[in-house]
């Protein structure tokens, strides 16, 4: 059946026909990713669902619109202008703009787009929205709006039968796009691109393959107008099916580019979040490829979204043609040097973060997300890692550069170029360049999750030069050298220093609870801003960063950089970090809003993906708002992302050392009297346990550490307990001051928490002090006698 006449009249009620086409391979191998395996063979549309049959839907559904059917802002803007409605609230009625009607409807949440889908899983019934039109049928919607996404029905309760139209899964759409069983001496494999292709495709209309409608990244030309201006009086769509050179190897058309498509979640259970993959006429290339998604809120509505449908394996109707044979870039919904510093060898560090403590341990989760809770206090750099600092470390760590921590983009795509590399293997030598002005200060980007990752093992240990090994970036706070494509879970303890990582990529709770929390919302009671700019209204962008709401953003298309809706392939776009002074986060943070998305580590476990916030400067506000996020495969690289780090609430890290002459243990994290112990012949055992600073006061959890000292017996005693230093003092032991603060043990025991365990040895007098519980189940054997718990850390 042609795109033309997928219409038919029955009676008085116009019925719409979706074409699709079958997906059969069931059970095939899902991509490296994990995506794309499907078990049952289903069907999915051909094209995307367009104004034309929306206009059906509405007709039969919104006389009166009660769920929001319609959205007059969006379904009317110019650049995707589709639907006008016309009449008064009960009498509404609705027809394509001009020239629209094979256009993608867009301006559609996932609830819009479940409602659509009910409809037709109830037979395109004419009426209110109500249980047998849109409020159930493939989805118990129940008049929902909003919060989280709604399973499946395995039986459609109206009919009775199994659901016959829904919206695809992630699996389902993404076996459509990027799956040909031909691939691999007919074994199956992916492609990158929905257009059968690995290579970035050409954006020209028309029956040439491998063409998407999207933003050229060569030029920055929209594919409707061949032009690097936005003209606001033009819509940007194309029809359906009209790249019809450009199919995936099953036959759907425009999977990349036109508009992101609403999807379901894989996961069973609901969410307050969905899925949308393909990318748009707003994108770049690296925005269509299979490796990258972006997760909105539920009721997220824009001008570059709209969905296709998908028949479930379990319907009685699925299509049984075989598909037929193949015959840069907005977000898409619209460290300071110091010279005293020094490194664990003593040498000076090269580069030192501007840190800021983010408080408030055990917050609530933000209602609106699921997002934001953390259990512990942290820091995180107040600022994202500079292309200064990035070239630092370069020429530390690669002279040969086995593992490509350079991509050549660095310097040569002057929208951020910002390093330049001279030298051949194993000589290379990498330098700051003038790019419109110094770009020392820009944020840097074309780095992968695995760069961002390196970085945080160099700091982690010490900063160190050398070739890129286990000692410099290949482990440390990640450990890289198993696997090139999941990244690993972040190291407890460095295996370089045998010490907790002291630097690391924030997981995405730590980097949303630094961009958006607050303790002084809401009556004190803590909250979330939409922006982290500490507002709940989008950042502007005009020329002034002299705002107190104001990032580096694309708003209405609008460059901050230029002031134009031009976009220049060799222009820089880039703004020092930190230049919006008063933009910050509640915590004092700069650029989590705007200027480029940030790497962040999703919820720190293994896992073939990682996540990206935050928007960038080709981006609008819409990208930067705290319910929207990317997640992209680890290796991914573009002009749009760079990363901040974050690190352990500031805390003294003890090491333990042994008298060999007496047997006495004792513990310290002060450097002077490090160097004393060992100038006396003690050996170090190595690390023991952390305690925060001194300063800061005793609060209901956190308490004081007091040392004691016994000349007699040479033994340390360490204590919270105030009455113990009193009784202390009287056996002859002389205080020494507080050696740091701890977490007390509560009445209901610890809480996740390490635990240090307390001994004495009555034979020397000794008290003991150990984190582990394989060793403090030793110690009654060699004479010790259990004191107890005495804090956590």
């Amino acid at each position: 059946m042609s795109i033309e006449n997928r219409y038919s009249l029955v009676g008085e009620d116009q019925l719409i026909n979706i074409e699709t086409v079958r997906i059969n391979d069931e059970g095939n191998q899902a991509d490296t990713n994990g995506y794309g395996r499907v078990d049952a063979n289903y069907s999915i549309g051909k094209y995307e669902i367009t104004v034309e049959q929306y206009c059906v839907f509405l007709n039969a559904v919104a006389a009166s619109d009660p769920y929001r059917l319609y959205n007059p802002g969006l379904m009317t803007s110019a650049l995707n202008a589709g639907i006008k409605r016309s009449g008064t609230d009960g009498s509404y009625s609705y027809s394509p703009v001009s020239g629209t009607d094979k256009f993608p409807i867009t301006g559609v949440s996932w609830f819009d787009a479940a409602r659509f889908a009910n409809w037709l899983a109830n037979g395109q019934p004419l009426g209110p929205c109500g249980p047998g039109t849109t409020e159930n049928g493939a989805y118990n919607l129940n008049g929902k709006l909003s919060g989280q996404s709604v399973s499946r029905n395995n039986v459609n309760p109206n009919t009775g039968t199994p659901v016959n139209f829904a919206l695809p899964t992630e699996n389902e759409w993404y076996k459509a796009a990027y799956y040909n069983p031909k691939l691999n001496n007919d074994k199956g494999g992916y492609y990158t691109y929905a257009t059968q292709s690995n290579t970035a495709p050409g954006n020209q209309i028309g029956k040439e393959s491998n063409q998407v409608n999207y933003i050229l990244d060569a030029n920055g030309f929209y594919s409707v107008t061949q032009k690097n201006a936005v003209n606001y009086s033009q819509n940007y769509l194309s029809a359906v099916g009209s790249l019809s050179g450009s199919q995936s190897a099953y036959g759907t058309f425009d999977q990349n580019g036109g508009v992101w498509e609403v999807l379901s979640n894989n996961k069973s259970q609901n969410q307050l979040y969905i899925p949308l993959r393909g990318g748009g006429w707003t994108s770049v290339a690296s925005l269509l490829q299979s490796g990258y998604w972006l997760g909105v809120g539920t009721d997220t509505e824009a001008v570059n979204a709209g969905f296709r449908i998908v028949q479930p394996a379990t319907s009685s109707n699925l299509n049984p043609e075989s598909p037929s044979e193949p015959t840069r870039p907005p977000s898409e919904i619209k460290l300071e040097q110091s010279d005293s510093a020094k490194t664990s060898n003593g040498a000076k560090k090269i580069v030192e973060l501007e840190l800021v403590t983010v408080g408030d341990a055990k917050n609530n989760v933000d209602p609106l997300t699921g997002f934001g809770n953390v259990d512990h206090t942290f820091q995180v750099s107040t600022k994202p890692i500079t292309i200064g600092q990035y070239t630092t470390f370069l020429n530390a760590v690669a002279r040969e550069d086995a593992n490509n921590l350079f991509n050549p983009l660095m310097q040569s795509d002057l929208n951020v170029a910002g390093i330049q590399r001279t030298g051949r293997a194993g000589e290379y030598q990498y330098s700051v360049i003038d790019n419109a002005g110094s770009s020392a200060n820009r944020p840097i980007t074309y780095v992968s999750w695995f760069d961002a990752a390196r970085f945080a093992n160099w700091m982690a240990n010490g900063q160190p030069t050398g070739i890129q090994s286990r000692s410099t970036t290949e482990d440390g706070a990640y450990s890289l050298l198993v696997d090139t494509t999941r990244a690993p879970a972040k190291n407890a303890i460095n295996p370089n220093t045998s010490k907790p990582s002291t630097y690391y990529i924030p997981s995405e709770n730590e980097w949303y609870k630094a961009a958006f929390f607050s303790p002084a919302l809401n009556n004190s009671n803590g909250g979330y801003y939409l922006y982290a700019t500490q507002s709940n209204v989008a950042p502007v962008n005009t020329s002034s960063n002299e705002g107190s709401n104001a990032a580096n953003l694309a708003n209405n298309f609008v460059f901050y950089n230029t002031q134009s809706n031009v976009y220049y392939p060799t222009t820089n776009y880039l703004t020092d970090v930190g230049l919006f002074a008063n933009s910050r986060s509640h915590y004092g943070t700069y650029d989590q809003t705007g200027l480029v998305y940030q790497w962040n580590d999703l919820d720190s476990n293994s896992s073939l993906e990682r996540g990206l916030r935050g928007g960038y400067w080709f981006s609008a506000g819409q990208s930067s708002i705290s319910s929207t996020f990317n997640i992209a495969t680890p290796n991914r690289e573009s002009s749009d992302a760079g990363f901040r780090l974050a690190a352990p609430e500031a805390q003294w890290m003890f090491d333990r050392f042994i008298d060999p002459l007496t047997g006495i243990h004792t513990f310290s994290a002060d450097s002077t009297e490090i160097a004393s112990l060992q100038s006396s012949g003690w050996k170090e055992e190595g690390y023991a346990w952390s305690l925060l600073p001194a300063a800061g006061g005793e609060s209901s959890t956190i308490a004081e550490v007091h040392r004691l000292y016994n000349p007699n017996s040479k033994d340390h005693l360490l204590t919270l307990n105030d009455a113990e230093v009193t009784s202390a003092k009287n056996l002859g032991y002389l205080y020494e001051g507080v050696a740091g603060r701890a977490l007390s043990i509560p009445s209901s025991g610890s809480t996740g928490s390490t635990v240090v365990q307390r001994f004495y040895r009555p034979s020397s007098g000794e008290h003991f002090y150990t984190a582990s519980s394989a060793e403090a189940a030793s110690l009654p054997g060699l004479g010790f006698v259990s004191e107890g718990a005495s804090w956590m850390f």
